[in-house]
């Protein structure tokens, strides 16, 4: 199997093992201060409940309007993957578990997500280096997994790996923050701006502003957050993030 990046220098190697170690330090430290956000419980959470169902519903809809009528043939790689919720929910669209892989830096949660689809394909890797075939994916999706990433070098390394990896006139969807997370130090502000270096050989066909804010959405009574939630989400300057489509160009585009 050959890779987007050969044989990369020990110096390059080094500064991707500390970034590595950086993250998965950052996310130990997060899971002391909120464990439940890191339990099937943190799911229970009303606010981070409708943010989820919110891009899920909306990544669902750039899934049919751009592979209409069916994904039940469709090659689908979720990079940081977490605990797999997301590859779950595809199934609900038809999707078929044995088309669907995983990428995750972290060992414990990707236990879970073996629990829950052990017939899906689960890979523990920082992105570097994928051991996946060339061109052989219709769809990656990266849920806030750049805004995680400090260093420059690993996230272009990361997106020459998935162009790689994808099918000319495949499918990126990014869904990140535009802006910077004040209540976390260990992430960056990720905008379409800064995405679109990473991915050249790409054309933008999609992106909209989501999410409203995480912080004030938590301190509206639950009772009352459920019926809001649209209104609240319809205004763009409370909105946190994007989500973003990039195709990949076919070898006969300009």
């Amino acid at each position: 199997m050959t890779f987007a990046l050969n044989d990369p220098d020990l110096s390059s190697a080094h500064s991707y093992q500390d970034e590595r170690q950086r993250i998965l330090e950052a996310y130990r430290k997060r899971q002391e201060v909120r464990p439940l956000e890191f339990s099937d419980q943190g799911y229970e959470n009303l606010s981070h409940r409708l943010r989820v169902e919110e891009r899920y519903h909306e990544t669902y809809k750039i899934i049919k309007d751009q592979f209409n009528p069916s994904i039940a043939d469709l090659k689908i790689l979720d990079f940081g993957c977490g605990d797999g919720n997301f590859l779950k929910k595809t199934l609900d669209w038809g999707a078929q578990a044995e088309n669907l892989t995983g990428i995750e830096l972290r060992e414990n949660v990707l236990r879970e997500a073996r629990k829950k689809l052990p017939h899906s394909h689960w890979i523990q890797a920082c992105g570097s280096e994928l051991p996946l075939s060339d061109q052989g994916i219709d769809i990656v999706v990266a849920n806030t997994v750049f805004s995680s990433i400090l260093l420059t070098d690993l996230q272009k390394a990361i997106s020459v790996e998935l162009e790689r990896v994808l099918k000319p006139e495949g499918l990126i969807i990014i869904y990140d923050f535009h802006r910077k997370n004040p209540h976390n130090i260990d992430v960056q502000a990720m905008p379409l701006e800064k995405f679109k270096p990473l991915f050249g050989g790409f054309d933008l066909v999609y992106s909209k502003s989501i999410t409203f804010r995480p912080d004030w959405a938590r301190k509206f009574p639950s009772i009352f957050l459920k019926a809001i939630f649209p209104l609240l989400s319809a205004f763009p300057s409370f909105k946190t993030h994007h989500l973003s489509v990039f195709k990949k160009k076919s070898p006969n585009s300009d």
